[in-house]
């Protein structure tokens, strides 16, 4: 019986290490091939470029990808308490991969007999977002978890989650919580409600799905998921959780895309053509500019309706007029407080004569060589023929 044993022990001694040289010669092998987590620090994504107008109201954002980066300490707890509980409940206590959380995963998955359950960690979403495409092999998963642990070796856990939060695409073109906070609900990410942070972090998983712009019932649903896991982890309470989710959600609606976004598009759209002769285009979508302009909006909205109201006149008294244009400009400072191109900013209709169009001024110039000769002292009752320079 004892040589029995010692041969069953020196069996299962050898398994053991046949199994652990085994594992570490693939995580060797796929370590070799690992990318270079230093470009990690140096990686600057694509941030978006804001235009405002004079009273500090947004007029377009301008980007190649919608994002606001935001620094970790400008992102509320409850933002990021949302997005831990729901994707990542031991993201302070793991080294990059959560071996408790991956267990948990499959045995819920085996017990519905199917996958219902994912198991990457935050920081290995960071590695694949960074460093891989979407694909689904057990090579890449592997890979994506060496990529992790070495990540968290070089990295805080403010850094990573600082990357994951302004990376994350979150639907409806926008990336990252600080412009997902402007597309869904008009405002900066740290005025969000709670429910409002809830509803964010359960668009993860199917952002063009789960978008309240898509399906709200389903959105809403994510918004009540996510609430729960908040209480499961101990960030909030049950009835704080049932108040977030009763509390409307004042969504703002889904902007139309491209120009026809633009608040006051005319000038706004001057604004853009100046900023890419000035700095480019890669500067002017993908810089992250914040542009103060001039423009006055409640002025501008005076000048369009000064615009349609003559245009319409003209047309009822038979005068072949379809279009017009006006650029209030302050004497003072040169500043330009209104610019309309035209009848109505459309699809159709975006050229804009303000700027665009290279006319003779013809009889509109006369008012400006009369202030002139006003002005040096000639009397307005002067005609031509009484004021002749005399030869030579």
């Amino acid at each position: 019986m004892r040589k029995a044993l010692r041969y069953a022990a020196v069996a299962l001694l050898l398994i053991v290490l046949f199994i652990a040289g085994s594992v570490a010669g693939l995580v060797a092998a796929y370590s070799r091939n690992l990318p270079d987590i230093s470009r990690m620090a140096d990686y600057q994504p694509a941030r978006s470029t804001r235009l405002y107008a004079r009273d500090g109201s947004l007029l377009a954002t301008l980007y190649k990808e919608n994002r606001i980066w935001l620094p970790i300490d400008k992102i509320p707890h409850l933002v990021r308490d949302a997005f831990i509980a729901n994707e990542d409940h031991n993201f302070y206590k793991h080294h990059g991969v959560d071996f408790f959380g991956i267990a948990r995963a499959g045995i819920a998955d085996l017990s519905h007999h199917q996958i219902e359950q994912g198991a990457s960690t935050i920081t290995q979403q960071l590695a694949r977002g960074l460093f891989y495409t979407p694909q689904q092999t057990i090579a890449r998963k592997v890979q994506e978890a060496l990529l992790a642990i070495e990540i968290e070796r070089y990295y805080t856990k403010d850094e990573i989650l600082e990357r994951y939060l302004n990376m994350i695409y979150l639907g409806s073109g926008a990336y990252g919580v600080g412009a997902a906070a402007h597309t869904y609900f008009g405002r900066s990410i740290g005025t969000l409600t709670l429910g409002q942070a809830a509803m964010l972090a359960g668009l993860i998983a199917a952002p063009s799905d789960y978008s309240p712009y898509v399906n709200l019932p389903l959105a809403r649903e994510r918004e009540r998921h996510v609430l729960d896991r908040m209480v499961e982890s101990g960030y909030i309470t049950q009835p704080q959780a049932d108040a977030a989710f009763a509390a409307p959600l004042q969504l703002t609606g889904l902007r139309p895309a491209g120009l026809q976004g633009f608040r006051d598009p005319w000038f706004t759209t001057y604004v853009v053509d100046q900023l890419e002769h000035t700095f480019g285009k890669q500067a002017t979508y993908e810089g992250g500019l914040q542009v103060y302009t001039t423009v006055d909006p409640g002025i501008e909205d005076i000048a369009q309706s000064a615009i349609d109201w003559g245009v319409n006149a003209a047309k009822s008294e038979g005068i072949g007029a379809d279009e017009a244009a006006l650029v209030a400009i302050r004497p003072s400072t040169g500043e330009i407080i209104a610019m309309v191109g035209g009848t109505h900013f459309s699809l159709l209709n975006q050229f804009n004569r303000a700027w665009q169009a290279h006319r003779q001024p013809g009889s509109s110039f006369k008012a400006y060589v009369y202030t002139a000769a006003i002005d040096s002292g000639m009397p307005p009752t002067t005609s031509g023929s009484s004021r002749r320079t005399s030869p030579g």
